[in-house]
């Protein structure tokens, strides 16, 4: 049985440089995250994003996988300790105090549990870890830090957009193809797929497709890559499986070029 996803994109981002107050209902105003250029709900550990005292909270592992750190529990103490480079942060569930390499501090807000996990303040983690922090107000979108682009490897360089190139390096270039693709209303479609299910059928192996927008889509599986200008470079991912269900030679080969697109996308270049 084939499965097959069709995704029409309008995105909008407009970034400013600090958090606002704003409502606590999170079904009523959803709010998207992103942790180095990956949408927060793409990590398997994902709960949901939660406010407290008007503060973005997710759970500590995707906190520490996301920032690309460590976390420990002292279920004793109920202290989380997160270890990133030099860095060390100990926060307590249920206190403001909390210590960054062994410096006191305090925040306005508190880490806690909630659906049996434990959440953490994005802000001041990532403050604290020293990684950059954005906040756009009017799309309730926040980013954690940038995707690191700009990896230069040997194999295809790819002109993706006037001033955007990706490259497919030579020990990938047997796992994906790049395309483009007019699509019915119009819109030139910027796609990657995984070349064996593509050879095998042109309606499968589908791994995402490039785009150049004001906002990312929260409803999407989806990276911000970078900005040009004051738009963003978005990676579209697929929301479902883009391969032959019966054939686990082909689910395998979609599969691991799922796991390497990061490593694609690390190669992107945006000239100035």
């Amino acid at each position: 049985m084939k499965k097959f996803v069709l995704i029409l994109l309008t995105l909008c981002f407009i970034p400013t440089l600090a958090f606002a107050n704003g409502p606590e209902d999170d079904d009523e105003y959803p709010i998207d995250v992103y942790i180095k250029g990956k949408q927060a709900a793409m990590y398997e550990s994902f709960t949901g994003v939660e406010m407290k005292d008007n503060r973005v909270t997710l759970p500590v592992r995707v906190v520490a996988e996301g920032l690309g750190g460590k976390a420990d529990w002292n279920e004793k103490t109920r202290e989380v300790t997160l270890t990133h480079g030099k860095n060390v942060v100990v926060m307590t569930i249920g206190k403001k105090a909390y210590t960054i390499n062994g410096m006191k501090k305090t925040m306005d807000t508190v880490p806690r549990i909630s659906k049996n996990r434990t959440y953490l303040p994005m802000r001041f983690v990532s403050e604290a870890l020293g990684v950059k922090v954005q906040w756009d107000e009017k799309n309730r979108t926040a980013l954690f830090g940038d995707m690191e682009i700009g990896k230069k490897v040997k194999g295809e360089k790819i002109q993706v957009f006037k001033n955007v190139t990706v490259t497919i390096p030579e020990d990938k270039k047997d796992m994906f193809l790049y395309k483009e693709e007019k699509m019915d209303d119009g819109f030139l479609r910027k796609s990657l797929y995984e070349k064996k299910n593509h050879a095998a059928d042109e309606a499968i192996g589908w791994v995402g497709c490039f785009d150049i927008a004001d906002k990312p889509e929260g409803d999407i599986p989806s990276y911000v890559v970078g900005r040009i200008g004051n738009k963003y470079l978005i990676f579209i991912c697929a929301s479902d499986v883009q391969t032959s269900l019966e054939n686990k030679e082909l689910q395998k080969a979609y599969n691991d070029a799922r796991k390497e697109l990061p490593e694609i996308l690390s190669t992107v270049q945006i000239a100035k």
